[in-house]
């Protein structure tokens, strides 16, 4: 299926070949999505092939028309396109590594929001700069989602379990028509790699949890079975994120 939000189309010399003769005089449309359509060529002002979704410092979005503002990117950081699913980070790390124990995290052990935020690693409850993996990697235009932003997105879209470019996962369709695609990622714990296969996938949050305890983060857990539902995950295992904006789009070139 079509992954940007606007109807994407793919002109191949097949089709201009088949189509646009001088006998029958029309042109044909081959959507991602896979439908064909033949438009008569008399009454085609003009065409536009657009390649990709716009951008904020490089990297694709998706404006969904959220009450904040907020635009989501089109991939998780680590990924380029689907069906990569992108790197798997520990909280407050910004790099994926071979294993994911309490041993090599950054802030091994139970640590309060008090000890956290004396080591820099969150301010006022959420990662600061240094420890968002999405600011770091994506430049200071992107950040880690909060608990708040996730809930605004699921609040204002229409979820659907579905298959996108041989993934699974939730297609978050906004009522200006737009969506994005999260898929099921999977995690990884302790040296255990838990893939795609796996009937679940996380998505870390900036936030730190509130009252689950001190060695656990906020996180959101997507499935077939559960949906697309708030979680916690110990620190150290690694999660997918997928990086949020505020900022203006850059211009076109």
């Amino acid at each position: 299926m079509e992954f940007t939000m606007k109807k994407t189309i793919i002109l191949t010399l097949f089709f201009l070949f088949s189509f646009i003769t001088m006998a029958q005089k029309k042109i044909a449309v081959v959507m991602k999505s896979g439908d064909l359509k033949v438009h008569v060529l008399a009454k085609v002002d003009s065409m536009k092939i657009v390649e990709k979704n716009p951008t904020i410092g490089g990297h694709e979005f998706v404006d969904l028309g959220l009450p904040s503002g907020i635009k989501w990117a089109t991939v998780n950081v680590g990924a380029t396109s689907l069906p990569d699913v992108g790197d798997f980070i520990s909280w407050g790390e910004t790099e994926e590594k071979e294993t994911y124990t309490n041993k090599n995290y950054l802030a091994p052990g139970s640590k309060s929001e008090a000890q956290l935020e004396e080591m820099g690693i969150i301010k006022n409850g959420v990662l600061t700069k240094d420890h968002d993996a999405a600011y770091v990697r994506w430049g200071e235009k992107w950040r880690m989602p909060t608990d708040k932003d996730f809930r605004e997105l699921l609040k204002s879209t229409t979820a659907e379990w579905t298959e996108e470019f041989g993934i699974t996962g939730f297609k978050l369709t906004a009522k200006n028509g737009n969506f994005i695609f999260i898929p099921l990622a999977g995690h990884k714990a302790d040296q255990f790699k838990i893939d795609r296969d796996y009937p679940y996938g996380r998505y870390w949050t900036a936030d730190w949890s509130d009252g689950f305890g001190d060695g656990v983060s906020t996180s959101y857990e997507i499935s077939e079975e559960r949906g697309f539902d708030r979680t916690i995950d110990n620190r150290f295992n690694g999660l997918c994120i997928r990086p949020i904006s505020d900022a203006d789009p850059d211009e076109e070139d």
